[in-house]
């Protein structure tokens, strides 16, 4: 593998996801709006230690599967 491959797939802390998906700027707790769709079973996450970790794919597939499709 390259590194710029490595670097892509590199894990997100949760604070990194909440930024990635432009939750950063919509609320004033990012990580707990983060958290609250894990709990829902909305974003694919994985536990390391106590700390919650994302990939970019995951967080791409929940933006595919929030997409609302074209009316008409």
């Amino acid at each position: 593998m390259g590194g710029e491959t490595l670097r892509n797939d590199r894990l997100l802390s949760l604070d990194e996801a909440a930024d990635y998906l432009g939750m950063t700027v919509d609320h004033d707790a990012p990580g707990e709006a983060m958290r609250y769709l894990c709990r829902q079973g909305k974003v694919k996450y994985v536990k390391i230690s106590n700390r919650l970790r994302f990939r970019r794919a995951w967080l791409d597939a929940f933006i595919d599967g929030s997409a609302v499709p074209p009316i008409g």
